[in-house]
């Protein structure tokens, strides 16, 4: 117990922080004794404005987690009540309104938390505050077709739990949740997991889109699992092409393939922290396995690697001349951004066209327009790039492998892939510009796993068009 340190300088910011929410009191419910002396260190080793484990963040999860626990039956000493409420009152001054987004909702929750938890005064305040925040946020955050506005499935899957902890705690104290509250959360939290659903793989992960990894939130299943026991119904949308609209994604889904495709602008506006630079970026499972796929986020912290891990290059789509769709700079800022200019959904024969443009490089000299047509078909997938503008151009698309395809081999027309026993053939009318590239795949925070990836890679004169496709 004495070798833990709160406030390790070697550790990263991110895991500091979830150090300090205190999660892994899930995993030990077999040892509630050692429970409680863990939240004994944490108290006797982190007095108040005391290093991270006080930012109003990792401050909010922990208390959440620090109440479940007691509600649970478990020991709840006046030593640990009382740093709930200390907790809670500097929670109470120190709301995150100027960040905004998830962390916002997850003030208000936790001061909802506790307001109903502690019964006095000061706790009716914390209820009022909670109840304005989620009331004001759910509003705000949810979009008409059920996602998060901050378009991270990671983050959707977060706030769609905290949602489900929040009618959880409404039947805990019935009395003293509103109703309409309540109500409220149930109909929008039906809508947040058909729109997971939708935006998950087959094998049950989600696609890397904007600040998304594994084993952060909690999957698909566990989230469906626990709507069940709440008594939650919910539908799974097993159409062909499911539209997005408000989020910008639209999914194409059959016994072969699922294919999720970004059509989406950097959101929300005005805070747009965990956006990347991945308009128009793809990802495919075929056979329920991933193939295509975006890079990943290894990291929050560490300029270099964050601004590379949320740039173009890092997402299966279009780069000009080497510059990022949008300018996303620092660890959580974005600068100019693509918008979408236009959109189109046909069918042609058996084919479903996909079209849309966006104006994200139109920054560069001859004011390019990318516009990205996907053809999906039975058996194959077609992606054609159209630029418009003027001038001599360097253009770069990338298809990024998973780590588990293989390359059989490639020549001056094709490039052979193996991909969990099935043939697939890529060709593209830039072979003559293709390049096998090594890349590194997150699969989660502080883990790289080296993957292929494939690149088209030429000057061009603009307007140019270049059709690739996938074959099986």
């Amino acid at each position: 117990m004495n070798a833990i340190d709160w406030n390790s300088q070697k550790a990263s910011k991110l895991w500091m922080y979830n150090l300090h929410y205190f999660d892994f009191l899930y995993a030990n419910h077999q040892e509630e004794a050692r429970n409680e002396s863990l939240i004994d260190h944490w108290i006797d080793h982190n007095p108040p404005a005391n290093g991270i484990a006080w930012d109003s963040y990792p401050t909010s999860l922990r208390i959440v987690n620090w109440i479940k626990w007691c509600l649970a039956g478990n020991i709840n000493s006046t030593k640990i009540l009382d740093s709930l409420y200390l907790q809670s009152d500097w929670l109470s001054k120190r709301v995150e309104h100027h960040i905004e987004g998830n962390h916002l909702f997850a003030n208000g929750k936790a001061l909802l938390f506790a307001g109903l938890f502690f019964s006095s005064f000061q706790s009716a305040k914390f209820k009022k505050m909670g109840l304005k925040i989620l009331q004001n946020e759910l509003t705000k955050q949810v979009l008409e077709d059920g996602g998060h506005f901050e378009l991270s499935p990671m983050y959707h899957a977060i706030i769609t739990e905290d949602i489900l902890d929040l009618i959880q705690l409404s039947k805990i104290f019935p009395d003293s949740f509103p109703q309409e509250l309540e109500q409220s959360m149930r109909s929008v939290v039906t809508q947040m997991i058909s729109w997971l659903d939708a935006m998950t793989h087959s094998d049950g992960t989600m696609p890397f889109l904007n600040d998304a990894t594994n084993n952060i939130s909690h999957t698909l299943l566990a989230i469906q699992e626990y709507a069940v026991f709440l008594e939650i119904p919910y539908t799974a949308n097993n159409d062909e092409l499911i539209m997005l609209p408000e989020s910008g994604y639209y999914i194409y889904q059959t016994n072969e393939y699922k294919m999720i495709m970004d059509l989406a602008d950097i959101g929300p506006n005005y805070q747009p922290g965990h956006a990347h630079a991945d308009t128009f970026s793809f990802e495919v499972s075929i056979h329920k396995n991933k193939f295509i796929v975006n890079l990943g986020i290894s990291s929050y912290q560490g300029e270099e690697t964050r601004v590379k891990e949320r740039g173009t290059s890092n997402h299966s789509t279009l780069l000009i001349d080497g510059k990022n769709s949008s300018d996303v700079w620092g660890e959580f800022r974005v600068g100019q951004r693509a918008k979408i200019i236009s959109k189109n959904i046909s069918r042609e024969s058996n084919d479903l066209i996909l079209q849309a443009s966006h104006d994200g490089y139109k920054r560069i000299y001859g004011s390019p327009i990318h516009r990205r047509e996907f053809v999906l078909s039975k058996k194959s997938i077609a992606i054609n790039d159209s630029i418009s503008g003027s001038g001599n151009h360097e253009v770069t698309i990338l298809f990024h492998l998973h780590p588990e395809v293989i390359i059989l081999g490639h020549d001056d027309s094709s490039i052979d892939l193996m991909h969990e026993e099935l043939n697939i053939t890529f060709n593209s009318s830039l072979m003559s510009s293709l390049q096998i590239i090594e890349s590194m795949y997150a699969p989660e925070f502080g883990m790289q796993v080296p993957t292929k990836s494939i690149a088209l890679k030429e000057k061009l004169s603009f307007p140019s068009t270049i059709n690739s496709s996938f074959t099986w």
